[in-house]
């Protein structure tokens, strides 16, 4: 088995100046060196542009302009990889370590196409904790961050991202491959590190909207099912925000560390 594929780490970031160079020096790095390194951004006007001039030796290309949001910046990252697996490390985001890519390419089983692990949710520098990705159970709702997937380009290219999706589009993705049977595979390995900062991290009448339509194509009865789980979690989030925001803080990640312990 070749243990040396090429792999290709896509950023996309609009307006990312305060997180941007973080995620740059994650990837950059890391040990693993057959790696290019790809950098889409939205034509971002706060200075984001000059961090990444900054370290233009090292990335394999890198664009600024308009485009029609994170997921047609992620499929035009797509198509400039030449990488075996790629990895969407977007913008605030890292790997967990410097040799986490290292470690997935001496698990990837070479007859899967999306290969997938644990997360790091990271509120602030004082409130953290481990979201542990399921093995099974994708049918509606990849139960991973897509941070910590690394997926077969050769599928990322058949099906790229719906750009209708504003939120939700890797729940699509995902989800379409689970009901084709596509074959995942699950490491227990904490791949990435992720800063609750982005539009997919709100609870928000957009995500419920594309979670459904997303759902309903494989249960008509997905709207009951959907909104039933949303109660605790609406329960949950206005009781956190209504508290203190340090002790709020606090009991959201004990909330998920002791009773869900699952990915949000």
């Amino acid at each position: 088995m070749n243990k040396n594929h090429l792999v290709s780490v896509i950023t996309v970031v609009f307006n990312g100046v305060n997180y941007i160079e973080d995620t740059i020096l994650s990837v950059l790095n890391q040990t693993y060196k057959n790696m290019e390194y790809i950098i889409i951004d939205g034509g971002s006007t706060d200075g984001t542009v000059d961090i990444i001039k900054k370290y233009e030796n090292k990335i394999t290309f890198w664009i600024s302009e308009k485009d029609n949001g994170i997921y047609d910046a992620m499929n035009k990252g797509t198509l400039k990889s030449k990488g075996k697996w790629l990895n969407y490390m977007n913008c605030g985001d890292k790997f967990y370590t410097k040799d986490t890519v290292q470690k997935v390419i001496n698990y990837i089983n070479l007859d899967t196409v999306v290969v997938y692990g644990n997360t790091e949710i990271v509120f602030d520098k004082c409130n953290k904790y481990v979201s542990y990705s399921k093995k099974d159970g994708h049918k509606y709702h990849h139960q991973f961050m897509h941070q910590s997937a690394f997926i077969a380009r050769s599928i990322a290219l058949k099906y790229p991202y719906d750009i209708n999706f504003k939120i939700a589009g890797d729940t699509d993705f995902f989800a379409k491959l689970y009901n084709k049977q596509y074959k995942f595979q699950h490491i227990n390995l904490i791949i990435s590190s992720f800063v609750v900062n982005g539009i997919s991290s709100k609870l928000s009448w957009q995500m419920f909207k594309e979670d459904v339509i997303i759902g309903q194509k494989y249960n008509k009865f997905f709207f009951i099912m959907h909104t039933m789980n949303y109660i605790p979690i609406i329960i949950k989030r206005v009781i956190v925000k209504i508290l203190p925001k340090d002790i709020g803080s606090r009991l959201r990640v004990l909330y998920n560390i002791y009773i869900k312990n699952k990915t949000i």
